[in-house]
């Protein structure tokens, strides 16, 4: 009788611990098949962070791109700017010196007007020679003056275009201050998608590491 008894009790025991482990068994099999689920989640939620990742970086390359483009013209007008620059301080001299040889010949001209045109009469061979030399006199003068007259005109014109390379320039400059100010909004996005990248990594590698132990 104890030797029966004492059987029935030990199978009792075996057949509890046996039920005891399998139910242990299923509930890991259940928490490895939850936790594969959410690693199946993160990685659903991965793909589409990263898929915003390349929609957001693509427009960064065609940020770039444009900026560049403005970079280009910005030196193209720096370059004209300071080729007109040279232009206008070339024509002013030119102006300069053109408007003092003309005041030079108009003051020689009415200081000697009485002496210098008796000089002519006397060297001239008759009447019409003199007014022909007078007139060649006069001539030299009007072509001065008509001369001094257009450099200040050209002068103004590249003051004009001068201007208005600056004008162009100022709103390139506003163009790229714009497109930088984008990018920066859109690369601060990007970093955001690095983190949120990052943090659904740790969390699936935490998750595998957990299926590991089970």
């Amino acid at each position: 009788v104890l030797l029966v008894s004492s059987a029935v009790v030990h199978f009792t025991g075996s057949a509890d611990e046996q039920q005891n482990l399998e139910n242990k068994q299923q509930e890991l099999k259940d928490g490895k098949r939850q936790i594969k689920g959410e690693i199946n989640e993160l990685e659903v939620e991965k793909r589409s962070v990263m898929e915003e990742k390349k929609i957001l970086d693509d427009e960064v390359t065609a940020l770039e791109g444009e900026i560049a483009e403005v970079n280009s013209q910005i030196a193209a007008l720096e370059k004209q700017i300071d080729e007109a620059t040279a232009e206008l301080e070339s024509a002013i001299k030119a102006t300069e010196t053109q408007y003092k040889l003309y005041g030079e010949r108009v003051r020689v001209m009415y200081e000697n007007r009485s002496t210098g045109y008796l000089d002519v009469l006397l060297s001239s061979k008759s009447i019409g020679d003199f007014f022909e030399k007078i007139d060649i006199v006069t001539q030299i003068a009007e072509y001065d003056k008509t001369l001094t007259e257009e450099l200040k005109t050209e002068q103004q014109r590249i003051m004009t275009m001068k201007a208005k390379l600056e004008t162009d320039k100022l709103a390139l400059d506003d163009s790229k201050s714009s497109l930088l100010a984008s990018k920066a909004v859109l690369d601060s996005k990007m970093a955001e998608r690095d983190a949120m990248i990052r943090k659904i990594e740790n969390s699936q590698s935490a998750l595998e590491a957990q299926i590991k132990e089970i």
